[in-house]
Parts: C-alpha cells; sequence; structure tokens
C-alpha cells in the first residue's frame, strides 16, 4: 500500500466485527469511516448468546477498560466470575439425549457467555458509525479506494474492510456471485429464546448452569445456553425473578419433523415439545425443560450457511474479514471469536503500518479457512494460529493455551496437560494466563532462595577475602544490599504490566539481535552462580559421610533435585518455595546454636584504605543490581493490577533482608574461624562449607550430619531457579530455539551444566567464581540502560511497549545505542575493575571502581545515541 494511510479506513458493516475493528482504530488514533446497514443496533434480531473465549486476550487489547468491564458485566452467570479473572472451571458435558448420560464431560477454557445483542451495544459505544448506509462497489485508485456508497455519495479510504457478514456485498464484488454463493445444508434448524422463572428453568441448569450440547439416536440435536441471570438482567429480588436462556434444535432433512418449519408459529413450539417425546424421547429432566417452555415463546427459523472459501487475487487496498470470509454454522460456536480475532490482526497490521511507515500489501485475515488465498504475503500471513501480540501458537500447542477447546494431539500437549508442566516460553504472557494473585510467593521464594550455604559463603568473603570485621561488614552488607536492589525492586513491578520476561523486556532497549549479546553474558553469569551453588552444596553433602558419597555424586544430586523443579516451571517453582524455606531455617537455627557460643571470637579488622570497602561495593552491585536483568521472568503471569509496592517490599524483604542476614551470618563464620583452630583447619581443607560441617557435627554428632545434609540441599531451590531462568535465556540467545519447549530447554540445560559442574569442583571453580565478577559488571551496563530508556524515553509507560512486535527485529529499537554503550563502557570497566583475574590500573590506585564506571559511562553514552536515533527513526 502506498499511501501509507493517507486517508481513513473504510469499514464496511457495523456487526461485532466491524465494531471490533473500529474500537481498535479508535484506540490508536487511525482516522476511520464504518457504514452500517441497518438503521439501528435493535434493528435485526439478536438474542443469542455468544461464547467469547481464546479471543478473549485479544478483544482487551481492542477496547478499554471500561468497555471491556462492561462485556465482563454481561457474563451469563456471574458467579463463575472470580473477581477480575474469567473462571476456567465452567464443567461441559455432551448428552446423549435418550439416555441422560454425559458424551463428554470436560473443563471448558475460560470464557465469557454473553447476549449477541447487548455485546454489540457496548461496542457500539464511542464509535462513530454511519447508520443505514451500505457500501455498494469501488474502485482502486493510486492512494487508495474510492468506496461507493447507497446514499449515491462516494468517499476515499486507504482501505476497504468488508466486515459485511455472510453474504457480504463485499466478497461479491471481489469474487463474483457463483463464487461467493453459499451453501444451504440440508438441515431444519430452530431456535427459541425463553424467559424462565428459576423453578421452570432449573430442569435445564441442573444440567449445566453455563450451557450443553446433545444428540439423540434418531439425529436430532439441541443446544442450550443461560442467556442471563436475575442478577444480570435485573429482576433479582423482585417478585418476578427471571432467567433468560436460548434453546436451539435441529434434525436432518427428510426427518418427518422438517414439516415444523412449514407450520404457523403458533403450532410450531407445539409439535417441538411433541417430537421431544416422539420414539424413545429425551431423557426425563430434559422433557420436563420442554413441558416448561411457556407456550407464547417464538419460536425462529434458522438458515444454516457456509461457504468454502474460494482463491482470489490479492488487493492491496481491499480485504475481507469476519463472516465474509469464514462464515461458520451455530454447531461450532467459534464465529464471533475468529471474526473478532480478524479485526483484532487487521488493526494490528494498520497500526504498525503507520508506526512504521512501511508499505506492505493486506491479504484476507481468515482463520481455520480450509483454503488459503493464491498470493498470500507470509510476512503479513494473518492467522488464528499465531497471535503476534499474545505470543500464542495456538496450532502448535493448543492445550497449553488457555482460551483453546481444541483436543490434545500430540505426546508433549499431553504431558503439558497432566502434569502441568509449562511449555511457554520467552513469548510475552497473554492477558488470560496472567491471573496468578498469589503476590506472596515473591516473598516466599527469595527468602526460601536466601536461607542457605551460598549467601553465607558470599559474606564470608567480607571477612575472609576483604579484611574486614564483622563489625565494619554487617552495616554495609545491610546498607548495600537493600540500597543496590531498589532498582530490581522496581523492574519486578514492570513484568505483570507488560506481561513479558525480562529477557523479552531488554528486546525493546537492545533490539533482537543485539539482544542476543547482552543475553549470553547474562545467561554465563547465571550458570555460574548455579554452578558454583550446586558445588557448594555437593561438596557439603559428600562431606557428611567422606567416602560414602562422591563430590560428583553430590553435584549431580543437587541438579538433578533442581531440574525436576525448573523443569515443571513457574507454577512449581514457586509452589515448591513456599514450604522449602521451613526446613531451610530449621537447619540454619541449630546453625546458629551451634555456633553462637563461639561467633564472639572475631578476628581484628586486616582492612586498611578504600580498596576493601570499594570492593564491597562492587561485590553488593553484583548480586543486588544484577537482579535487574532477570527478576520479570518470576511475576510474569501475575495480572497488571498486581500491587505494585506490596511485590517491591515482598522482594526487598525476601532477598534484601534474608539474603543479608545470611551474608551476616557468613561474615561472622569467616570472622571467627580465623581465630579458632578447628574451624580454621576445617576452612583451609573445604572452605566455608567444610566450616559449616565442623560447627555441627562436632557439636552433634549423628544428628548434625542429618542438619548438614539438610543445608546442603538449601541449594537445590537456587538451582532450580538458574535452571528455570537459563532455558528461556536459551531462546534470547538463540531466537530460533524459540520453537522448542522451555522444558525440553531446562533438561538440556541441566545436562551441561552437570557437565561443567564436575570437572570445574576439581580445577576451576575459583576460576569460574573469579568470572562471576567480571560478568556482574555488565548489569551496571544493562540495568542502567534499561533504566534509562524506560524513565527518560518512555516516560515510564508501559502503552510504549508493544507486545505485538515482541519478535519483530524490524519494528523493535535496533539496538545499535545500547550495544555500542555496551562495548564503549567495558574500556573504563578494565580500567577500574580489581579482580583476580585482572586490576585496572584506576584500581590499582583507588579500588575496584569498575561498577560505579559502568554506570557512569552508561548514562553519558546512551542517552544521547538514543535520542538521536529516535530523532532519526520517528518512533521508538
Amino acid at each position: 500500500m502506498s499511501n501509507q494511510l493517507k486517508h481513513p479506513v473504510i469499514i464496511s458493516g457495523g456487526g461485532l466485527v466491524g465494531l471490533t475493528l473500529a474500537q481498535y482504530l479508535e484506540r490508536v488514533g487511525i482516522p476511520y469511516l464504518l457504514f452500517e446497514r441497518d438503521e439501528s443496533p435493535d434493528a435485526r434480531y439478536g438474542g443469542w448468546g455468544i461464547s467469547i473465549n481464546w479471543v478473549t486476550p485479544a478483544l482487551q487489547k481492542c477496547l478499554t477498560p471500561e468497555a471491556f468491564g462492561a462485556i465482563k458485566a454481561l457474563h451469563n452467570d456471574p458467579r463463575t466470575l472470580e473477581e477480575d479473572i474469567i473462571s476456567d472451571t465452567i464443567p461441559y458435558q455432551y448428552f446423549d439425549l435418550e439416555t441422560g448420560k454425559a458424551k463428554t464431560t470436560h473443563v471448558l477454557p475460560p470464557q465469557l457467555r454473553v447476549s449477541r445483542l447487548k455485546l454489540r451495544e457496548i461496542l457500539a459505544q464511542g464509535v462513530k458509525i454511519n447508520w443505514g448506509i451500505s457500501v455498494t462497489g469501488w474502485e482502486e485508485v493510486d492512494d487508495g479506494v474510492l468506496v461507493s456508497l447507497s446514499d449515491g455519495k462516494t468517499v476515499k479510504g486507504s482501505i476497504l474492510a468488508g466486515a459485511d457478514g455472510k453474504n457480504s456485498n463485499v466478497k461479491r464484488k471481489i469474487l463474483g456471485e457463483e463464487k461467493a454463493k453459499l451453501y444451504t445444508f440440508p438441515m431444519g434448524f430452530v431456535g427459541l429464546k425463553m424467559r424462565l422463572a428459576p423453578e421452570k428453568i432449573a430442569p435445564f441448569r441442573n444440567l449445566s448452569r453455563i450451557f450443553f450440547h446433545g444428540t439423540h439416536p434418531n439425529g436430532k440435536f439441541i443446544f442450550f445456553s443461560t442467556i442471563s441471570t436475575p442478577e444480570v438482567n435485573g429482576s433479582k429480588g423482585t417478585e418476578n425473578e427471571y432467567f433468560e436462556a436460548q434453546l436451539n434444535m435441529s434434525w436432518n432433512a427428510g426427518d418427518a419433523t422438517q414439516d415444523i418449519l412449514n407450520l404457523p408459529p403458533a403450532e410450531k413450539l407445539k409439535e417441538l415439545k411433541k417430537a421431544a417425546t416422539e420414539g424413545t424421547g429425551f431423557f426425563k429432566e430434559l422433557r420436563e425443560g420442554f413441558d416448561n417452555i411457556p407456550d407464547d415463546t417464538e419460536v425462529l427459523d434458522i438458515v444454516l450457511q457456509d461457504w468454502m472459501t474460494e482463491s482470489w487475487r490479492p488487493s492491496a487496498s481491499v480485504t475481507i474479514l469476519g463472516d465474509a470470509v469464514h462464515p461458520m454454522t451455530m454447531y461450532r460456536g467459534e464465529a464471533a471469536n475468529h471474526g473478532m480475532f480478524d479485526a483484532y490482526m487487521l488493526g494490528c497490521q494498520l497500526h504498525k503500518l503507520r508506526s512504521m511507515a512501511a508499505s506492505p500489501e493486506f491479504e484476507h485475515p481468515s482463520q481455520g479457512s480450509d483454503k488459503q488465498p493464491e498470493g498470500t504475503h507470509s510476512k503479513l500471513e494473518m492467522s488464528k494460529e499465531v497471535d503476534p501480540e499474545l505470543g500464542m501458537d495456538t496450532g502448535t500447542d493448543r492445550s497449553s493455551v488457555r482460551g483453546t477447546s481444541e483436543p490434545v494431539n500430540s505426546f508433549w500437549q499431553g504431558l503439558v496437560v497432566r502434569l502441568g508442566v509449562e511449555s511457554r516460553g520467552l513469548e510475552p504472557v497473554p492477558g488470560e494466563l496472567r491471573t496468578d494473585e498469589r503476590y506472596a510467593n515473591i516473598l516466599t521464594l527469595f527468602s526460601t532462595t536466601s536461607i542457605g550455604l551460598l549467601p553465607i559463603g558470599i559474606g564470608a568473603a567480607s571477612t575472609l577475602g576483604y579484611g574486614l570485621s564483622l563489625k565494619q561488614a554487617a552495616p554495609m552488607i545491610i546498607f548495600l544490599q537493600l540500597a543496590f536492589l531498589i532498582p530490581s525492586c522496581y523492574i519486578l513491578t514492570l513484568a505483570p504490566l507488560l506481561g513479558m520476561r525480562q529477557w523479552c523486556q531488554f528486546r525493546y532497549v537492545y533490539g533482537k539481535y543485539f539482544n542476543q549479546i547482552v543475553s549470553l553474558v547474562s545467561l554465563l553469569g547465571i550458570a555460574i552462580f548455579g554452578i558454583t551453588a550446586a558445588v557448594t552444596g555437593g561438596q557439603t553433602l559428600a562431606s557428611v559421610n567422606p567416602g560414602t558419597l562422591s563430590v560428583d555424586g553430590g553435584i549431580a544430586i543437587i541438579f538433578v533435585a533442581g531440574c525436576c523443579i525448573g523443569f515443571m516451571g513457574y507454577k512449581v517453582l514457586h509452589g515448591f518455595a513456599r514450604y522449602a524455606w521451613i526446613p531451610a531455617s530449621f537447619g540454619i537455627l541449630i546453625l546458629i546454636g551451634c555456633a553462637g557460643d563461639q561467633l564472639h571470637q572475631q578476628a581484628p579488622p586486616r582492612a586498611t584504605g578504600a580498596k576493601p570497602w570499594l570492593s564491597m561495593i562492587s561485590m553488593a552491585a553484583g548480586i543486588s543490581f544484577a537482579w535487574g536483568g532477570v527478576i520479570g521472568d518470576y511475576a510474569c503471569y501475575m495480572p497488571p493490577k498486581a500491587p505494585r509496592f506490596r511485590l517491591a517490599l515482598y522482594f526487598l524483604s525476601g532477598f534484601g533482608v534474608m539474603f543479608s542476614l545470611m551474608m551476616i551470618l557468613g561474615a561472622a563464620l569467616g570472622g571467627a574461624a580465623l581465630q579458632i583452630p578447628a574451624w580454621a583447619a576445617a576452612l583451609g581443607e573445604g572452605g566455608t562449607g567444610a566450616v559449616v560441617g565442623q560447627v555441627v557435627v562436632s557439636r552433634l554428632g549423628g544428628f548434625g550430619k542429618f542438619v548438614l545434609t539438610i543445608l546442603a540441599l538449601t541449594v537445590v531451590i537456587t538451582t532450580a531457579r538458574d535452571i528455570y531462568s537459563i532455558s528461556l535465556a536459551i531462546q534470547a540467545v538463540v531466537p530460533w530455539l524459540e520453537r522448542v519447549p522451555r522444558a525440553v530447554l531446562a533438561l538440556v540445560t541441566t545436562g551441561v551444566l552437570i557437565g561443567v559442574a564436575i570437572p570445574a569442583s576439581k580445577s576451576f571453580i575459583s576460576s569460574l567464581s573469579a568470572l562471576v565478577s567480571i560478568l556482574s559488571y555488565s548489569s551496571g551496563i544493562t540495568v542502567t540502560t534499561f533504566l534509562i530508556e524506560w524513565f527518560w524515553f518512555r516516560r515510564a509507560n508501559p502503552d510504549t511497549v508493544d507486545p505485538a512486535i515482541w519478535d519483530d527485529g524490524k519494528a523493535l529499537p535496533s539496538g545499535i545505542p545500547a550495544i555500542v554503550t555496551f562495548a564503549i563502557a567495558w574500556g573504563p570497566i578494565i580500567c577500574g575493575m580489581d579482580t583476580v583475574w585482572l586490576t585496572g590500573p584506576l584500581a590499582e590506585v583507588a579500588g575496584d571502581l569498575g561498577w560505579e564506571l559502568a554506570i557512569l559511562t552508561t548514562v553519558i553514552i546512551y542517552t544521547p545515541l538514543r535520542a538521536v536515533e529516535i530523532r532519526y527513526r520517528g518512533r521508538f
């Protein structure tokens, strides 16, 4: 399209699909003109109910929060809604109408069941509609399309979107009358909209509160649905409480019941009731329901029609969507979902076109069609199978996506469903999946991962390595840990707002491809951290009964146990952490009790000058500040309404406080180990873990070995957390692995980590630990860059982070300013770093300033470079 939306989008049809498209365009500020042949919203019969299920997250993106809330309020039974979350416990049954036995029983995915008429009224609010006017023809011109209207006028548009139903005039003009002709099914089909008192509707609703289907051996089909309850229709508490319901019945052509269609209206219902008792008839409860139908209920004849999608020459300026391109019978119950998804997808492409100033051609956005049009443009192919904004691949992994009722069709999908394995990878989490309101999970996860041997070993470095006294180290640990966690606390709260993991969020800074580089650096840091934890745990396990279990075996046990949790994913990780802190706390309390009366024997301070203090700052920053690069992984399933301050407080308390306390305990053990001969001997033989073993075993004997085992296993949750994060980071480093299930990557990750950890424990674990300190400097660059982008350029506005482009390398930022900053910053870092591998010239004089220089360089370099890029591109 060469006109780049210079003119309004012309929408033909003001049904659910056309109105949804108009709502989306209204939200994003794209001009449109909508023409509807009806004179008013209630000109046609609209008493039926429809199910809004898998399209829910896409529909939510099209509407204002108020409009979507109004639609939720239409749900036919409010008791199936829990607060703001659409219930996922709606029972579905398909009955044998002769016996009353359920042929199929399962739980439906989240959905709303609403009145079609009332839904249309809500979608029409705030939309400019030209009533009583239809599109009669068009002519494609150089800068768009010239559209002819039924009132004799013409209007010019950039694109004509035909959303004018199964008898689409736009489709007939494209294909010709013969190709556009509908196929009529040889079925008799009638519908009833009923108003029933609570006791009269009970036989139906006792079978299902929402809806049910069924077939009889004689070929009759029944569909029943509640349309509104007294709470919804306003009759609650009055003398005449009532329910509204829909009943449809169909039968094969040639059946004697077909004669019902030829009867006068007053006789039709009588014959329908009679048909329910003919031969073996319907089962008792359903017959009772039929008997309760009021005699004055109108019976509406319905013609069932379908259309096999035909090929046509793609047009740059005309497309069709909804029933115009894929009409469906009522048996599928999917037409509205497909149609509104068409509208959403077309809206996304128009929005992207305007944003990118690109010039693609538009093809039809059909889903589920048996035949695709010729000339489909692969880049803009629109299909229900792939939702680029919500990250759902509903075609290849339906069972892992709430919102589709398709059957499980593979071994992997069966595993996902039966075991509850999280299969979702790097892609954004759709709104319907962001329902985790256990906000305290953040507290328990990070408390549990902080209570154990790893922070004790890190804390010991302050007295053993830096030469500080316990009195000097303790306040430094508390202040630095809590202060450096503040940025990560804030970044944590963005995950529920955006529905994105941290690796995905960083693409909006570094772009799709340069993000691979920084993700690799972060991945290496997490991997080494996990290896260090597992080696510590493995060595401690091996020391419980020397000679019984090797260190290699202990490492393998730690990793396999962690893999069992990390493999399962988000839900199990949080679930395990809710209880794992209990034995961990028990072990730590026993350790404190055993060591407490000797911890007063602290070595005097040996540190001089500024170097030890600057090294402490660097260490604390490398631990706390670096969390900003991964923290979103653990909150991305929480809803946008999640309390941000509470989440931040939970993380600050769970990690900041608990990790600091464990570090202080480590500093105390390290300071005392320099004074107590037995502890000093253990320190020389096996490090801090050996000191812990010496303390508990010397005091408690056999029970001490049990406590030591508990303490060794505290690192399992840490390795599980790291395996989980790495399985996601891999997809950020190698994008084509996005098609591999995350859980499979967790298995591969575990194998690789074991393969590295075992030889590392024998020879180069100290080198790996040193590498962590070097890699930690990168967090100063990446997290600072992200925060500058978020606060300065995007003004902390979630709407500027469009999920639709998360995997689109052209639509995302180029990442050039960020990666240039990343590269340049390592110059000052190297000058200021102080590690066992390298001490920079500046560090030799003043101490470790690598982290501080990383932040300062990032601010100086990234801010102007990004400003220039935005000015040049005209967008983020």
